[in-house]
């Protein structure tokens, strides 16, 4: 039994040889590249969705805050219920926020650091203002 040895093979067989790999080779550079694009565009698309969220919620707070001093300034009823349906958006929209699937360590400290409340005393009224960062 002969042994096939690369100088033993024809000009032919080695380009279609040589082209047959350099066309597999590429093609899974293609596809590694292709995996990666779609993860990356998939982590965007869920940062977006998140970063929506936090928009939203943010306009839930202020309108919390809103209402908070119209009751505050008006001391009506009308007042206070505007404020007990804004404060229950506003925790259904927290819950929702919270609810979502955090895959990795990362993912949740964008989260946290996106999401606080920070206390600001001013001379006779107590505020809560969303801190985010962008």
């Amino acid at each position: 039994m002969k042994k096939l040895r690369w100088s033993d093979l024809s000009l032919v067989s080695k380009i279609v040889i040589e082209v047959g790999v350099l066309a597999a080779l590429m093609f899974t550079i293609n596809m590694l590249f292709y995996v990666r694009i779609n993860n990356s565009m998939q982590e965007m698309d869920d940062v977006y969705a998140s970063n929506a969220q936090i928009t939203e919620l943010g306009q839930v707070f202020e309108d919390v805050q809103d209402s908070m001093y119209q009751y505050l300034k008006v001391k009506s009823s009308q007042a206070l219920m505007d404020y007990y349906q804004n404060e229950a958006k506003y925790r259904q929209e927290l819950e929702k926020l919270n609810d979502q699937n955090i895959e990795d360590s990362v993912k949740a400290r964008q989260k946290c650091g996106k999401v606080q409340a920070e206390i600001r005393r001013e001379p006779g009224t107590l505020q809560l203002y969303p801190k985010l960062h962008g």
